[in-house]
């Protein structure tokens, strides 16, 4: 199986998880929930390889007329989607990315998430693999 998206979990702490997506023709950061067992809504999804779609949501990305990414198959969890925010309070256990990083009220974030999704959206087919990998050392 090929993968389209790589990420990259460099930094994982008690307030965020922190990584960097790879893609053909294209790099940007992600900013997630941290892990707390995978537990909805507020854990970051287990790293492993998914397959992953294109899709338009009524509630995401309304900048990007709702468009945005669905990781399916997560284990015991559901809707998982990669979309545009810049602090991890506008997280569920979903990804989101940026082109640049850095944090507001001492919180890790992401910014320039319109663009970097935008970039993202117009480079994948409608269908594709996602790997995403922990890299960060265990404490």
């Amino acid at each position: 199986m090929k993968s389209i998206i790589n990420i990259k979990r460099v930094i994982s702490d008690n307030e965020a998880t922190q990584g960097i997506l790879y893609m053909p023709g294209y790099a940007c950061y992600t900013l997630e929930r941290p892990w707390l067992s995978n537990k909805p809504f507020i854990s970051c999804i287990p790293a492993g390889e998914y397959w992953a779609e294109k899709y338009q949501s009524s509630r995401l990305n309304k900048q990007l007329k709702g468009w945005a990414i669905n990781i399916k198959n997560v284990p015991d969890r559901l809707k998982i989607a990669v979309h545009i925010a810049n602090k991890v309070g506008e997280l569920e256990g979903c990804i989101a990315v940026g082109q640049f990083k850095n944090g507001t009220d001492n919180m890790p974030g992401v910014f320039e998430s319109t663009d970097a999704m935008r970039e993202i959206l117009a480079l994948l087919p409608d269908k594709f693999q996602v790997i995403i990998e922990n890299v960060f050392k265990e404490n």
